[in-house]
């Protein structure tokens, strides 16, 4: 489970000559170890052994990063709910040497300093990482208006063949249905399942959810020509506020696919309420 060549660098070690103060006591030294978790998506029954002891769904990673910050080594796979020791245990017989001193407490100024510089290493490696697939994760697909009709005629059809439950939700497999179609109308899109196409209907279905509370409410409605909020009270729409913080970055803005959403996502058998489409 550990990770091919063409991600890691080749190490090496601190030569006896080296001359720089930050680095030329660890003789011999090929970097540095530490572990993190990393969330991922699992199907319902996996996700038991992939939960940690703070509750997340997560992958548990270590890895080994040399003085350039560079990694060196990285054991991939094991689920968070494995205990540190234990992935360690498996990089040590992965021929992975370590040094694993009797004493952990540093005993001269030397080796505290060793301690405290390999906890800097580690912490600055992680750090930027996390931060590099943070950066990833924020930056959203923006969808153009013809992929967004091509969703939802995907999702019209998933409707008309018995893809939808009777309590609204779709049936396992929708997504995969839903990137085949896009890829079908738009070869190029590069849309798929996860996370672009998951992430768009579940912004949909918040959104729906919102204008159709909004639209129960004395004061409030919603005009289906232009796809408006209608706002007759504006005291109702501030305790509206008070009750779906989702709503206030809705105002202001226009909602022309509620109506498709409607067809959408409403749960069969339910009772629409009447509205007047002007």
């Amino acid at each position: 489970m550990s990770s091919t060549e063409n991600i890691t660098c080749k190490p090496n070690p601190v030569l006896e000559d080296d001359t720089d103060d930050r680095w030329k006591w660890f003789k011999g030294c090929l970097g540095a170890l530490d572990g993190t978790y990393i969330s991922i998506r699992v199907e319902a029954i996996y996700k038991p052994r992939y939960r940690t002891r703070k509750r997340d769904i997560a992958t548990n990673v270590l890895g080994v990063c040399d003085r350039n910050l560079n990694f060196i080594y990285v054991l991939l796979g094991w689920e968070g709910s494995t205990v540190d020791g234990r992935v360690i245990t498996i990089c040590a017989m992965e021929d992975i040497q370590m040094e694993m001193g009797d004493n952990t407490s540093p005993r001269c100024r030397e080796e505290l300093f060793n301690m405290k510089h390999a906890r800097v290493c580690n912490i600055k490696i992680f750090s930027y990482t996390k931060r590099r697939s943070n950066m990833s994760q924020k930056m959203a697909r923006v969808w153009i208006q013809e992929e967004e009709f091509t969703l939802v005629d995907g999702l019209k059809k998933l409707c008309a063949n018995d893809w939808k439950e009777d309590n609204g939700t779709f049936k396992h497999g929708y997504l995969m249905k839903l990137e085949q179609h896009m890829n079908v109308c738009h070869p190029n899109c590069g849309l798929q399942a996860l996370p672009h196409i998951f992430s768009k209907i579940r912004g949909w279905k918040k959104h729906f959810m919102t204008i159709s509370l909004a639209k129960s409410r004395s004061g409030l409605g919603f005009r289906y020509i232009d796809g408006t909020i209608l706002v007759d009270d504006p005291e109702a729409w501030d305790d509206f506020i008070k009750v779906d913080l989702y709503a206030k970055s809705m105002t202001f803005k226009k909602w022309p696919l509620f109506a498709d959403w409607e067809e959408i996502f409403r749960k069969d058998g339910a009772t629409e309420q009447s509205a007047e489409r002007t």
